[in-house]
């Protein structure tokens, strides 16, 4: 996944590509090496995939779905998040800190709005920290 790849994909098909390339070439079929192998991803492309992660899951399951299956990913999330200056960081932080109460914050993260437009410009702004040699 270089530079030109990135380049060459538009911009309202940029995240799920990233996250499809994700998907089919570092995690499907290898469930218990899962958090390894994101981790070894660069640093763009770890906060991409895991704040769409956290996305489906919440979306899915609420936060208690996402923290219970995939509490790893957490702290790449909410970088991801804070990097992008999306406004479910406060809700993803604060649903952390509650514990198990998640209610009131899974209808707030689904009311949110949706940040793929922060996402594009940070991808494009920082196209480096997202490359695969």
């Amino acid at each position: 996944l270089t530079s030109a790849v990135i380049a060459s994909i538009p911009d309202d098909r940029l995240v799920q590509a990233l996250v499809d390339y994700v998907v089919d070439f570092h995690v499907r079929g290898r469930v218990k090496r899962q958090a390894e192998l994101v981790g070894e991803l660069p640093s763009g492309l770890r906060w991409i995939f895991t704040m769409w992660l956290a996305d489906v899951e919440v979306q899915n399951g609420g936060f208690a779905q996402f923290l219970g299956l995939f509490r790893h990913f957490v702290p790449d999330a909410i970088e991801g998040y804070r990097r992008i200056g999306s406004p479910r960081l406060s809700i993803v932080e604060r649903a952390v800190a509650a514990g198990d109460d998640f209610g009131s914050l899974d209808r707030e993260f689904a009311k949110a709005p949706d940040d793929d437009g922060l996402r594009v410009a940070f991808i494009r702004r920082n196209v480096e920290l997202c490359c695969v040699s």
